[in-house]
């Protein structure tokens, strides 16, 4: 209550700074998340209707249960989260943990690494626009999903998960029990297919369509409030003590609200693997602005906040590790000017346009092998049932 009178006391005494911090939130949500967002989030919850999650469970339970001590629809969350970017993972997350086909400990464990941002925008926005190095945009996504594979490791091996791994093991009440009957072949798994089958493909589009534009309204809401947060605390002075640190003031900013982080960073007098390092760190983190949008989306999974804030801190400094060590040969004297392959570079060199248009196809690339792989393999079974039946 305190925190909403400050605001509003505040936006009645800038009225000029609060209303175009606004219409920049506005701004960047409208010409950069909406289009980006909006398709991701209706093809997804589109895939969830239809049953798709379950497919990528039994396709890929033996590699994520061995690696990240998770079920096989983390495959297709942590694929839609590469794809899309923040907040998309942990609203998947959210959305099977309601289900009941995820437990808690599952979805804290799939947290750690299926909360990822997009390929474009540190390819694109960070590397190309701010940081004007293809090289450092190359980095930072390089350290940033390394980074979230190093984080799901050690996040599916920690002594916190293992106690509660142990004590759901012993029995657990409430949504722990409920979660793991209904992902056991049973009456809940059975009405739950039912459902899907009597649920006709456009009431489902439909559905998805919905619930897509609740999510990214909300996700708006938060982009500007947390755009007039910083501008705000600007004009109070917050960060006049880092005046002489512009590095400092940039993290800082970035611990608010990445973009607004990235851009002081790629501004302040450092080296460019100084600059690539760091924003590693606050890509991977998000900033607390990219918090709020996924703790919403994750209401009623049983993730408290704090346990997001540790599974993303551990990630940027994963990811700041890995891009402190992959800095040399990456950003050396000559990479620094003509890319990854300076050999190559008068005839390979990036620009823009071409570099997003590789991302975007290596995507759909990957997300076909995925698909066809899943769609094989329950060919495959169906063809050996059929012949097991007529041997019978």
């Amino acid at each position: 209550m305190i925190l909403a009178a400050f605001a509003c006391l505040a936006m009645m005494l800038w009225p000029e700074a609060a209303v175009a911090a606004a219409g920049d939130g506005v701004a960047l949500w409208s010409g950069t998340v909406l289009p980006a967002l909006l398709p991701f989030f209706i093809c997804s919850n589109f895939m969830i209707s239809l049953g798709v999650p379950e497919l990528a469970a039994r396709a890929f339970r033996r590699p994520f249960s061995s690696m990240f001590r998770a079920p096989g629809s983390g495959a297709f969350i942590f694929l839609i989260s590469v794809m899309s970017g923040y907040p998309m993972g942990a609203g998947l997350i959210g959305d099977l943990r309601r289900r009941g086909e995820l437990t808690a400990a599952e979805a804290r464990r799939l947290l750690a690494f299926c909360s990822t941002s997009g390929p474009l925008f540190m390819l694109g926005a960070v590397g190309t626009g701010l940081l004007h190095s293809p090289a450092a945009g190359a980095l930072i996504a390089g350290a940033h999903y390394g980074g979230a594979l190093l984080n799901g490791l050690l996040w599916a091996r920690m002594p916190e998960e293992e106690g509660r791994s142990r004590r759901r093991a012993a029995g657990g009440s409430g949504p722990e029990r409920e979660s793991r009957e209904g992902r056991k072949p049973g009456r809940a798994r059975e009405s739950g297919a039912q459902g899907r089958r009597e649920l006709t493909l456009l009431d489902a589009f439909t559905g998805a369509i919905l619930s897509s534009l609740k999510t990214l309204g909300i996700i708006c809401c938060y982009i500007v409030v947390f755009t007039m947060l910083v501008d705000l605390l600007e004009l109070l002075g917050c960060f006049a003590p880092f005046a002489a640190l512009p590095w400092a003031k940039g993290l800082l900013k970035g611990l608010l609200e990445m973009t607004v982080g990235s851009a002081a960073l790629a501004s302040a007098e450092l080296s460019m693997a100084a600059k690539a390092v760091l924003c590693s760190f606050l890509v991977s983190f998000g900033g607390l602005s990219v918090m709020a949008q996924s703790m919403s989306l994750l209401s009623g999974s049983g993730v408290t906040a704090g346990a997001y804030l540790r599974r993303k801190l551990s990630h940027g400094l994963l990811s700041a590790g890995l891009a402190l060590l992959l800095a040399g040969p990456v950003l050396g004297p000559a990479a620094a000017e003509t890319g990854l392959f300076p050999s190559l570079a008068a005839e390979y060199q990036l620009d823009f346009f071409r570099q997003l248009l590789f991302s975007t196809e290596m995507i759909i690339i990957v997300m076909a092998v995925l698909v066809l792989t899943v769609l094989w393999g329950e060919r495959k079974k169906r063809h050996e049932g059929g012949r097991d039946h007529s041997g019978i």
